[in-house]
């Protein structure tokens, strides 16, 4: 301050006419803040976007690369700071899925929880729910900071993901335990976590002791300004509603609201105030959930928030909802510095809601018009960040899609047979991506992360060891040789076969020989038999039986099995060492058939450790 002084003092004349007046050292103070800050920009005003503008740019059919017209029915709008643009009186009252703006939702509360001190973002989940989640040992233990950024790990339903069948003619068990089986540790990647929002969703009833149907009302509803009846809850909804979902689902993915709560939901991403003009969430839980990092991968990707997905795009910070890469269900996409939301309410749920062109399309659209109107704001930061990391030494390896986790041997190895590229690393030449035939290739920009000419990005994690990367906003795991359908899938049938040739041996002379054949058919009818049941039927037994004891069982029966498999190489061993060899023509074949069998059964286990079946009985 006394710089500042000294510095108004040098200058001539006014100081001294001022100073006379009492006006000296008010206008010292605001000449000082006006050079610090000014270059800064701080005292800039959000950017006000004309509704003639924006409407049309928004609302219009545009057409895709193929020529097509868009057809889809959502109603699109936006919010300028305290303004609300092309949301119809009509539409403001009609009734909406949420889709994920039900999970923005959920994070707002969570946080005017904390802001009350009810709930801690760093306190493990099994303190919270110790009848579903247990204490993990040896490892990093789940958190509620981790369920709000979706690193939870948990396995995606298949039910959710489309991989079994249609969800609206499905009846799940009630209870969320069948359903929560932790496949990555917490906060290692995030993907789209329906059971992970569902514990969310039960932890606030745990800390809050009402029923999240009265905390929803009073957390959220009351202090916009609304009363209950403004989300409409399973039981009294359109027919899209899944209502026989799991009830700790339902908040999830279940309910519907007016066009105009949706609205001043959306509208408190960027500006944190209640329609009397008070703070709906303190300064420091609203930058928890706008701009606080609680994971990141590499400078050049994507971060998440508590509740949120922040990116760059060109200099302009981005925030949007975790949800499906593909779904147009009700969402939004926010420019904070702009104050700028563009808001997408859709009368389909998240089950009917999957059009990859639609989705690129409404990207396509809002960024664009972001790109017209708002400055960029250090556009370079993120480049240099990244060019400062050390280069890695090779990348190449086969990677499967991995973005929505399942604890289904059937769907992973799908997955592996479906959904596995091969990354051929180049150096400084690029890296191709090699699927079903197809190449496709990326340049580099910085290290871990690579640009190609149709305009895609691919980025690495270069914080976990290369395991993971991102393509077109699908999530990729590396699995090594692992993920070789030529070496995990293609020899199983033969494998099979081989083994069920032991039954030659079940009439055989001697003893050991018969004993031989009969261990080995044995063992291979049973594991064939708990295989089968394992790829067909662990869904209807866990996720609508609630059976976990029929998983039991049959995993017993397959890895008996494999046991009984595994003496073959045993029996090998000890003929060729007493040299018990049939005589005759067998002579010659017996050794050979004895080494085709022992191959075979090492390849089994093999294979069952790799499909991790092999020791695994319990499923949860």
């Amino acid at each position: 301050m006394q710089a500042l002084i000294g510095f108004a003092r040098r200058i001539p004349v006014y100081p001294v006419r001022w100073a006379g007046k009492g006006l000296f050292l008010p206008v010292a103070v605001l000449m000082g803040f006006a050079i610090i800050l000014g270059p800064y920009g701080v005292g800039a005003q959000p950017i006000v976007l004309r509704p003639g503008d924006v409407l049309p740019a928004l609302q219009n059919p545009m057409e895709n690369d193929d020529g097509q017209e868009n057809k889809d029915k959502a109603v699109l709008f936006y919010i300028n700071g305290p303004a609300v643009h092309g949301l119809s009186a009509h539409d403001a009252n009609r009734f909406f899925h949420m889709g994920r703006l039900a999970r923005l939702s959920l994070s707002l509360v969570a946080l005017r929880l904390a802001d009350r001190g009810m709930l801690n973002l760093n306190t493990a989940l099994h303190h919270i729910m110790p009848e579903l989640v247990e204490d993990p040992a040896f490892t990093i233990v789940p958190k509620v900071a981790h369920l709000l950024s979706e690193t939870g790990g948990y396995a995606v339903p298949p039910w959710y993901s489309k991989d079994w069948g249609a969800a609206d003619r499905l009846q799940p068990t009630q209870r969320l335990r069948p359903y929560v089986m932790r496949l990555r540790r917490a906060g290692q990647m995030p993907h789209d976590d329906p059971v992970g929002w569902a514990l969310l969703a039960m932890a606030l009833e745990q800390v809050s002791s009402r029923p999240l149907r009265d905390l929803i009302t009073a957390e959220l509803l009351q202090p916009l300004g609304y009363d209950g009846e403004a989300i409409s809850w399973p039981g009294n909804q359109s027919e899209n509603t899944l209502s026989t979902l799991p009830s700790a689902f339902q908040p999830v993915l279940s309910l519907e609201a007016k066009g105009a709560v949706l609205a001043d939901i959306a509208r408190l991403v960027v500006r944190n105030r209640l329609p009397g003009g008070a703070r709906y969430l303190t300064h420091e839980s609203h930058g928890l959930l706008a701009n606080r990092v609680l994971w990141h991968m590499h400078p050049m990707a994507s971060v998440r928030t508590a509740g949120l997905i922040a990116d760059k795009r060109h200099g302009r910070t981005r925030l949007s909802l975790p949800g499906p890469v593909c779904g147009t269900d009700s969402s939004l996409i926010a420019y904070p510095a702009a104050e700028l939301v563009f808001v997408r309410l859709s009368m389909t749920g998240w089950h009917q809601a999957t059009d990859c062109r639609i989705s690129r399309l409404w990207h396509r659209t809002t960024e664009a018009i972001a790109e017209h109107y708002i400055p960029p704001q250090n556009p370079s930061r993120q480049m240099d960040a990244a060019r400062k990391l050390v280069p890695p030494q090779n990348l190449s390896g086969f990677y499967v899609r991995d973005d929505a986790p399942t604890a289904w041997l059937k769907l992973r190895l799908n997955r592996i047979r479906e959904a596995t590229v091969f990354v051929a690393d180049h150096g400084a030449s690029g890296l191709e991506i090699r699927r079903n035939g197809s190449v496709r290739r990326f340049d580099p920009a910085t290290p871990y992360h690579f640009t190609g000419k149709d305009g895609g990005t691919l980025t690495f994690s270069q914080a976990r060891g290369r395991g993971y990367f991102v393509m077109d906003g699908h999530l990729y795991r590396h699995v090594g040789v692992l993920g070789d359908e030529r070496l995990v899938l293609a020899p199983f049938p033969w494998v099979l076969l081989i083994l069920l040739t032991s039954v030659f041996y079940w009439r055989h002379p001697k003893k050991p020989w018969r004993r031989m054949g009969r261990f080995g058919a044995t063992g291979t009818a049973m594991f064939g038999a708990g295989l089968l049941m394992e790829l067909h039927f662990w869904p209807y037994a866990l996720l609508l039986q609630d059976e976990p004891l029929a998983v039991l069982g049959w995993r017993l029966l397959l890895n008996g099995g494999l046991m009984l498999i595994l003496t073959l190489p045993m029996f090998a061993l000890s003929f060729a060492r007493k040299g018990e060899m049939p005589a005759g023509i067998g002579i010659f074949l017996g050794p050979l058939h004895l080494t085709l069998l022992t191959a075979a059964a090492l390849v089994l286990f093999l294979l069952t450790v790799t499909w991790g079946l092999a020791g695994t009985f319990w499923p949860l």
